[in-house]
């Protein structure tokens, strides 16, 4: 293709962008009025079957693919007691990864786009949809669905326009990320479903936004074991609370010192620069001297840290209380890990994406790497694949009490720059 014709395509295929406005608005309203909730599984199976609808009216080669039983009973337990120290699943139901696949002609690279379907369990079940203002307002259309719907329009703009790509082209779209992501992206990614050279997630980050990579985790229980005695006669115990009090005192020690070694990469918020630790929950005792306490411990870890030695920093603590006695017996248990891959700011893709964004917003990209995860550290960690996110979603959403939304524009903004960026990379 010579560069006019590229030209001509490239502004053939904005303008069926711009043209698919309502749809695009339609898409999104119909994806927010379906629940979809990993903890019980319910508005799964119509949230997967809504969704390959629409890959196939985008002309995609579409495959429901279910997780087996076995898989998440591995993971969860038989009885789902593996998932109550983490995010617990209350009851067990299918879990479907809807694949929508594009053959191109056999050309390299291979670009795969994903984003979960999945809502936090807090989310109300029933989801009040609006549209006013130049916006759309709806129980978790920042968080992810805005990101799953620019996915898709972007598809069908470019068979609209009938971009000729060279390289295959692949959407997924995934469940259980508010459970860890094990169980979907993570199962997609292991088994090898539309495995690409390129990947780019869908999570929230705005229009203008490209996120590099995403924190790290350590989710510990820490457990301390004492003697448990009358309160009456304390001497005859050996107190568990006493011996994690002075664990989480050295925790909080180590937490403040971590604040002095700010990460290089562009955190954001920036408040968030440096490495934090958090004591999450406490629990143990009753009427006496209490024999067992248990401490829950989230650890973010920054993209020029290891997980590895963070998790000794904290076992360095726990020895330390241990060896002012003896008696005490303490166990530290890796409930969750999460890896902390970053793309550099350099990367091919990072650097295409920028262009398409300077070209249809006219501003310069921002670049992120988020506190938070989502299903992004499974495609550089298994496939080796070059990874961002983008979606027009706007992060700080996610914490506030504010009613959720995306505006229109930004919707279509961000399915132009994905269609213009997936024409760059495959075309």
């Amino acid at each position: 293709m010579t560069a006019r014709d590229m030209d001509v395509l490239q502004s053939r295929l904005s303008d069926v962008v711009k043209s698919q406005r309502t749809e695009s608005i339609a898409l999104l309203q119909g994806l927010l009025k379906l629940p979809a909730f990993g903890n019980t599984g319910l508005g799964y199976a119509e949230c997967a079957s809504f969704i390959s609808k629409e890959l196939e009216a985008a002309g995609a080669q579409v495959r429901a693919i279910q997780v087996p039983d076995a898989f998440l009973k591995k993971l969860w337990g038989d009885n789902l007691e593996k998932s109550v120290d983490y995010l617990p699943v209350k009851q067990w139901s299918p879990r479907t990864i809807v694949l929508g696949h594009w053959p191109g002609k056999g050309g390299k690279p291979t670009l795969h786009m994903t984003q979960h379907y999945d809502l936090p369990g807090f989310l109300p079940a029933v989801s009040e949809v609006s549209v006013a203002n130049g916006k759309v307002y709806g129980p978790g259309v920042s968080r992810c669905r805005a990101g799953l719907a620019t996915m898709i329009m972007a598809a069908k703009a470019l068979q609209t326009a009938q971009a000729d790509l060279k390289g295959d082209l692949t959407i997924s779209a995934t469940p259980d990320n508010h459970l860890g992501g094990e169980s979907g992206a993570g199962f997609l990614a292991q088994q090898g479903y539309g495995k690409s050279d390129l990947v780019v997630t869908g999570s929230a980050g705005g229009s203008d936004t490209i996120g590099l990579g995403f924190k790290g985790a350590l989710w510990l229980k820490i457990t301390t074991h004492g003697k448990a005695a009358p309160a009456s006669e304390p001497h005859r115990g050996l107190n568990a609370i006493d011996a994690m009090t002075k664990i989480q005192r050295g925790l909080f020690d180590l937490g403040q010192d971590l604040k002095s070694h700010p990460s290089t990469w562009p955190i954001s918020p920036p408040e968030v620069r440096a490495p934090t630790l958090v004591t999450t929950q406490i629990r143990g005792g009753g009427h006496g001297v209490p024999d067992r306490c248990e401490m829950f411990i989230d650890r973010r870890i920054n993209p020029d840290e290891h997980t590895d030695s963070a998790l000794q920093a904290i076992q360095d603590v726990v020895r330390s209380v241990q060896s002012e006695d003896e008696r005490i017996r303490v166990e530290v248990e890796v409930v969750h890990a999460v890896e902390n891959p970053a793309t550099p700011a350099g990367a091919p893709l990072v650097q295409t994406v920028a262009k398409n964004i300077r070209r249809v917003i006219g501003t310069e990209p921002k670049l992120a790497v988020y506190p938070f995860y989502s299903e992004f550290r499974f495609f550089p960690n298994r496939w080796g694949s070059e990874t961002i996110n983008y979606g027009p979603g706007l992060p700080d959403h996610l914490f506030s009490e504010s009613p959720e939304f995306v505006a229109i524009d930004d919707v279509v903004a961000a399915t132009e720059v994905l269609a213009l960026s997936v024409l760059d990379v495959l075309g």
